[in-house]
């Protein structure tokens, strides 16, 4: 855990919780909200993840595994309010942080392939064209993420899907 801030506004208690995120999460995530400050909200997939594994801190020791700070070397600020610090508590483990870039990065890839199958095979762009597309509109850049490493990524999904649908067909019986 890195540090929590205290402020007040408007009478209201804020709480902002910093939470570690991968370069390219970052970016995919500015992309979407506006994260600074990040608002919890139940209204969308990230929120409603960090909303539900917030907790009161346990002394508990031992059981939270470390983070690379060299890897998660990007932070937001997420803004918690008075009723929520209360009930729920301002502590995501160690682990609960982990799993919040793995969600993250896994949201990305999955809008990456739809946009992908749309922009290939409906709209007929070549590939590199349709990642260099991508990217502008994540807000992603080749510095942070190859356009090679995503394009093999696609060809992996590719693959994976096209067997799937083989597995379906041989599945199925004739009547």
């Amino acid at each position: 855990m890195i540090g929590i801030r205290f402020s007040l506004i408007f009478k209201n208690m804020i709480v902002e919780l910093p939470i570690a995120l991968t370069e390219v999460n970052k970016l995919y995530l500015s992309s979407k909200f506006d994260i600074e400050p990040f608002k919890l909200s139940k209204k969308n997939i990230y929120g409603l993840f960090l909303f539900n594994t917030l907790s009161k801190k346990r002394n508990v020791p031992g059981r939270d595994i470390p983070i690379d700070f060299k890897k998660y070397n990007n932070f937001i600020n997420i803004h918690l309010t008075e009723i929520d610090f209360k009930s729920r508590g301002v502590y995501l483990s160690n682990q609960v942080v982990l799993d919040f870039n793995s969600l993250v990065r896994m949201k990305m890839l999955e809008e990456f392939h739809f946009y992908m199958d749309v922009q290939f095979h409906y709209n007929k762009i070549q590939i590199r064209q349709a990642i260099q597309d991508f990217m502008t509109l994540c807000n992603l850049h080749e510095d942070v993420i190859g356009i090679r490493t995503l394009e093999k990524d696609y060809e992996r999904y590719r693959t994976k899907a096209s067997l799937d649908l083989g597995r379906q067909f041989r599945n199925q019986k004739i009547a």
